[in-house]
């Protein structure tokens, strides 16, 4: 339903939507016939199918085959009200360099079945300790949630941050905050409404704790260095 309410008057003028379908969405998967179907149904629509894994990785080539001048992401199961989008332009157009979503905001809204409450809120609490910890190791990074599934940009913050981009998986999104920080490029904070029909699993979430240790040492080892200057 979001995704029509896209085409009905959300998005005005021109623009185009990437669907970059990856791992296993593959040829010939149902995955990647839904989205070839999209893009055979509005004109927009392009897809870009890579066989790596990883939402970064995702976001970098969707983003090579971009035109535009803002560049906006979200999930593909559209968790997000997509309205953010129409308040995220008019911040680019008055000089924005990157409009985050940040779900620790109090205006911040969760829709969540009773099922999954308990998942949910245990996320969210090690969703806060692992930004604090994120925050003592970046001074850069001021922001209580980098990473929130929806954002706008742009095309030059975008072309710096992917261009150099080190993290194929979910943790591109603190690259995306450190480039802005750097450069100087304004951000700015909006409150989400956030629809959520399950949760991540216990054993998945402590998968993930373990690659953000990985990554977040690369990422912190390169800084040093200088590579993000």
């Amino acid at each position: 339903m979001q995704a029509q309410h896209l085409f009905n008057g959300l998005v005005s003028g021109q623009f185009e939507i990437i669907l970059v379908p990856n791992g296993g969405a593959i040829a010939g998967s149902p995955v990647l016939k839904q989205c070839e179907s999209l893009a055979k149904k509005f004109s927009q629509v392009k897809v870009v199918a890579i066989e790596e894994k990883g939402k970064g990785r995702a976001l970098q080539q969707g983003f090579r085959h971009s035109t535009g001048d803002w560049i906006f992401f979200t999930d593909a199961d559209l968790p997000y009200r997509l309205s953010f989008f129409k308040i995220a332009k008019d911040a680019l157009e008055k000089g924005t360099g990157l409009v985050a979503g940040n779900r620790r905001l109090p205006e911040s809204r969760f829709n969540v079945p009773t099922t999954a409450l308990r998942l949910v809120y245990r996320r969210y609490v090690l969703g806060k300790l692992f930004n604090s910890f994120l925050r003592l190791s970046f001074s850069e990074i001021k922001t209580h949630d980098t990473q929130a599934g929806i954002k706008a940009m742009t095309r030059s913050l975008a072309e710096r941050a992917f261009s150099r981009q080190l993290c194929p998986g979910f943790l591109f999104d603190i690259e995306i905050f450190i480039h802005a920080s750097v450069i100087g490029a304004p951000i700015l904070e909006l409150p989400v409404e956030l629809y959520l029909d399950n949760e991540k699993s216990t054993v998945r979430i402590l998968k993930e704790i373990f690659a953000c240790g990985y990554w977040m040492i690369i990422l912190k080892l390169n800084q040093m260095k200088g590579y993000f200057s």
